[in-house]
């Protein structure tokens, strides 16, 4: 299963934050797929790149993003097969950077965007939501099938 969570934009690029819940074929996965969209001046997609990151490392990266007076960088990088990917989340003043690496072969790839810390909170905020939510679910089915 998977849907969006939250989106933002600019003139010339897009967030997308989705959810990736699967449960079958002796596999389990829960992350989040963070995606920015690059655009043309006729608005279509030119370039994309996406991270998938894990709920745990999502709870606490979001948390402190919805803090204020968060100040400082996070990173994460990760190989899968023959791709390598990368995230970093800088918030310096009044704008926080959300980069996104991926590199498969010689082929490589890497866009940004910049927000506000208000809109960087909204979001911060509505995924926290959902994952507080998400857990609660998780740990209340645990302990109802442990009974």
């Amino acid at each position: 299963m998977k849907f969006c969570l939250c989106e933002a934009a600019n003139k010339s690029h897009s967030l997308f934050i989705n959810v990736a819940l699967n449960e079958g074929n002796g596999e389990k996965y829960t992350k989040l797929v963070i995606s920015i969209l690059q655009r043309d001046s006729d608005n279509k997609a030119v370039q994309t790149v996406t991270f998938f990151l894990d709920f745990p490392l999502a709870r606490l990266w979001f948390t402190d993003l919805a803090k204020p007076q968060f100040e400082g960088e996070m990173q994460q990088f990760k190989s899968h097969h023959d791709t390598q990917r990368g995230i970093k989340v800088t918030a310096r003043g009044t704008k926080v950077r959300l980069s996104i690496l991926e590199q498969k072969d010689s082929n490589k790839k890497s866009l940004y965007l910049e927000l506000d810390r208000e809109e960087a909170r909204t979001i911060s905020l509505e995924v926290l939501c959902f994952l507080e939510n998400y857990f609660r679910c998780y740990y209340y089915k645990a302990l109802k099938d442990a009974f």
